[in-house]
């Protein structure tokens, strides 16, 4: 949530972001590059109070290396169609910047903003946790959905496959779950810690479990690391639509919940890490195609074409 590039202070102490990459200096050059919508995380370490009632988060931020250069309106050139000036983006460089808000640089409605509106935009957050483990990042790929229950998945996705209209049309999915653990610094650093992945599924509104399963012989032993759990079978599921192709109030969604054990430690005892990780999902295909009739980028959810319509995001300062 921050614009464009962090550095960030916590107690005095220069912290750097946590990097999956496997050569740690690129990883960490690539993390600390900037970019408008990257997440990071950063290892707080055990906070010492030292008769301090809070701790100190401190965030420098600065702005993007390439930052363009706005083309006045009074001189940029006429639109024939519209009247309007154009003026997208200035000379275009911002965008080497990666994804960042381009009409900072000026558009054809709005002056350039000086500063390209750097700054904090979105959520920071202080997470306290107990344990080692913390997971995060869950994500759900889904593989294969069909009407018909199929015990192996086949290794080809069903995105093409126009699967049958209606809110009461029932289907099996195979997933694919990974996640993000960290391993946070503390005394026992360098050991690697042993344990089990176990994972459930369940519809948002029961506690019914729909699937679930264990992972065994999970060895964590890197500061940050990616997981790739395994094939889940979902069967009985309920599909998700656009509001266009149901009479729904809301969608059906799944919950997928995933936890952490270090071997040896059960639920009540001092060893027991009870990290969790969660996320909703729906069950739907989604595939991109090129219409016959007018040549641009179409999509289908669930093997049909669907009709989308948007609008800008403009941040509030650009009106002051």
């Amino acid at each position: 949530g921050v614009n464009y590039q962090p550095v960030v202070y916590f107690d005095g102490k220069l912290l750097h972001p946590y990097s999956t990459s496997p050569d740690d200096e690129a990883g960490k050059s690539a993390q600390e590059a900037g970019g408008m919508f990257t997440r990071r995380h950063y290892d707080l370490g055990v906070w010492n109070a030292g008769g301090k009632k809070k701790p100190s988060l401190e965030i420098l931020v600065l702005p993007p290396k390439v930052v363009g250069k706005p083309v006045p309106l009074k001189s940029a050139e006429v639109n024939p169609v519209y009247g309007l000036e154009m003026n997208q983006g200035g000379d275009h460089n911002l965008a080497q910047s990666g994804a960042i808000m381009q009409f900072t640089a000026g558009w054809d409605w709005i002056q350039s903003t000086p500063d390209r509106n750097v700054g904090i935009w979105d959520r920071v957050e202080v997470e306290w946790i107990s344990g080692d483990v913390r997971l995060h990042n869950l994500h759900v790929k889904i593989l294969d959905v069909s009407v018909e229950e199929r015990t192996e998945h086949s290794g080809h996705g069903s995105e093409e496959l126009a699967l049958p209209l209606g809110d009461d049309v029932t289907v099996s999915a195979w997933l694919d779950l990974s996640l993000t653990a960290t391993y946070h610094q503390n005394e026992h650093s360098g050991q690697p810690i042993e344990g089990k992945f176990e994972y459930w599924i369940t519809s948002t509104t029961t506690e019914q479990r729909l699937a679930s399963g264990t992972i065994h012989n999970i060895t964590i032993q890197v500061a940050v690391a990616d997981y790739h759990l395994k094939k889940v079978f979902l069967p009985n599921a309920k599909l998700w639509w656009p509001h266009t192709h149901s009479t729904r109030t809301h969608q059906p969604l799944y919950a997928v919940h995933v936890t952490f054990h270090p071997d040896g430690s059960h639920e009540g005892d001092n060893s027991f890490d009870g990290s969790e990780a969660r996320t909703t999902f729906g069950v739907r295909t989604v595939s991109s195609f090129t219409h016959p009739k007018t040549k641009s980028f179409s999509l289908r959810v669930n093997g049909h074409p669907i009709f989308l319509t948007g609008g800008n995001w403009i941040t509030t300062d650009q009106f002051l």
